[in-house]
């Protein structure tokens, strides 16, 4: 995948997963104190799968059908789905009249106009456009490998810190800790490590997890409040709350632009604190509710700046959200099944409407540019005929002439630029012509390109002679002259499409045989 597809798909993700995460924040702080902790937690995994998959089910309901240039870029990144809706139908005939002179035939005028051509102008925007993106793009790049790899120095380091750290060896400490392990059911081997940068006690790693801390703190603490210290850590450790933290480390460093990725996984982490307590807080009994509280407030008076660390959870990380836990912990009850109730269906809602995408075709229909093609061979009129000064031939007749109509226009086009139109020239024709015996032409042609109207339109009539030109032979003889329209979308994609005439043309009230 090319590095600018790649990042205009992490765009695309960025924009939806924020989307999403206003939504959220809205609803949790509608439902603020009526939902239970799990739900404010687990609800922010729909964000970290949105941010990760870039694929999603189309829905009449997902709330992003309201933002479809969001649609057309997942189009484009899943599919490499062609916009255009062609739309080949019968326009009405042109009546201008001009007679080009050619092969010694008489003609009473030289006219011919050549179709404006904008392949300088639209290839020089594209390259624009693909310059920006491919600069963006870079940057984005080094932002992400600089984030990336600041985490891996940043472990390294302290993995090779901690293999220089002792062990806990206090008999008292690790018969708490072992007895916290069984009333968790946590069965693998948990190292309790002296690790004295930290300010709380924090558990590291989710494949060989390490429960790390100072020995200030180990001896500051008392028998019950390293118990509470203890259950919380190890909460973390089943809730698979370390593993989440890591996915969210990486999912920044892609999204690391975004600041509202930034903010709601701030609020991840906070809601995971609390979620955490409430887990710890159901396997302690009522009267126990409130020395669980003065545990956090003590550790946090440790503390004497915000403390913040990417590769452990912590008990007491941050003095901003102290009150927010405190608050939760003394109020903290388990909620009806009534709620329980309202809970499911907001997140089967939020589900149904963020987690799918727009539907492509409604957004192609409705808002992209139409490509409109006429090409049919008709019966002269008898003045037309009158008018082409045909003394050269032997024996003419109306209907050994037809005339040739090709016409095409791009409406709707509203939310393009650089629009590309470009008909065969008459040049062109004479060269197929001229590689049968005696054919000759006369020709009108016309183009306008009006950016204000949004619309480009070209014409072409063209008399053939074509005594002895089958219908089927006409068409082979057409089919190397090609339609080429092209435009480049608001979001930088460059839509090209081509047709041939010989392919679509087709013959109106007359046959050749």
């Amino acid at each position: 995948m090319e590095l600018v597809t790649l990042f205009k798909m992490i765009l695309s993700l960025s924009f939806m997963g924020s989307i999403l995460a206003v939504i959220i924040i809205i609803v949790k702080g509608f439902f603020r104190n009526r939902l239970n902790a799990n739900w404010h937690y687990y609800i922010w995994i729909l964000v970290i799968i949105k941010l990760s998959i870039p694929y999603a089910p189309e829905s009449s309901v997902s709330i992003y059908n309201l933002f479809p240039s969001v649609t057309e870029r997942m189009a484009i990144n899943e599919n490499s789905v062609n916009n255009i809706d062609t739309n080949i139908s019968s326009l009405a005939q042109s009546d201008s009249k001009s007679i080009y002179k050619d092969n010694g035939i008489d003609i009473n005028n030289n006219a011919e106009n050549k179709p404006y051509n904008s392949e300088i102008v639209t290839a020089l925007i594209k390259n624009i456009n693909e310059i920006h993106y491919e600069i963006i793009s870079i940057i984005w790049l080094i932002g992400t490998s600089v984030v990336f790899l600041y985490m891996v120095i940043v472990n390294l380091i302290f993995i090779l810190k901690l293999n220089k750290s002792l062990r806990c060896k206090e008999n008292d400490t690790l018969r708490i800790f072992y007895k916290c392990k069984s009333e968790m059911n946590v069965n693998i081997d948990i190292p309790v490590i002296y690790e004295e940068s930290l300010k709380t006690p924090s558990l590291f790693g989710f494949m060989r997890p390490k429960l790390l801390m100072s020995s200030d703190i180990i001896n500051s603490l008392a028998e019950q409040e390293k118990r509470y210290v203890f259950l919380h850590e190890l909460a973390h450790l089943k809730r698979k709350d370390i593993l989440v933290n890591w996915i969210m480390i990486l999912i920044q460093a892609v999204h690391w632009f975004n600041p509202i990725i930034w903010y709601a996984f701030y609020k991840i982490h906070e809601d995971c604190e609390v979620a955490c307590d409430a887990y710890v807080l159901s396997r302690l009994e009522p009267e126990e509710h409130k020395s669980y509280g003065i545990t956090i407030i003590r550790l946090m008076d440790t503390i004497s700046r915000p403390y913040w660390n990417s590769v452990s959870t912590g008990m007491a990380n941050n003095r901003l959200n102290v009150k927010k836990r405190i608050k939760k912990i003394t109020t903290y009850r388990k909620k009806s099944w009534k709620w329980s109730v309202i809970a499911t269906i907001l997140v089967i809602g939020i589900v149904l409407t963020t987690m799918t995408k727009g539907y492509e075709n409604n957004f192609i229909k409705d808002n992209s540019p139409k490509v409109n093609i006429v090409a049919e061979m008709s019966n002269l009129t008898e003045e037309e005929y009158r008018e082409l000064g045909i003394s050269g031939l032997e024996n003419p007749s109306i209907d050994d002439f037809g005339k040739f109509i090709l016409r095409v226009n791009i409406t709707d086009a509203k939310k393009v630029t650089s629009k590309k139109l470009q008909v065969p020239k008459l040049m062109d024709f004479r060269e197929i012509l001229d590689k049968t015996d005696e054919r000759y032409w006369v020709s009108h042609s016309s183009y306008q390109n009006n950016e204000d109207e949004e619309f480009s339109l070209s014409e072409q009539e063209i008399v053939i002679y074509i005594k002895g030109i089958k219908e089927t032979e006409l068409k082979e003889m057409m089919k190397p002259l090609k339609i080429e329209v092209a435009w480049i979308t608001k979001e930088g994609e460059n839509v090209e499409k081509e047709y041939s005439i010989g392919e679509i043309l087709t013959f109106q009230g007359r046959e050749i045989n």
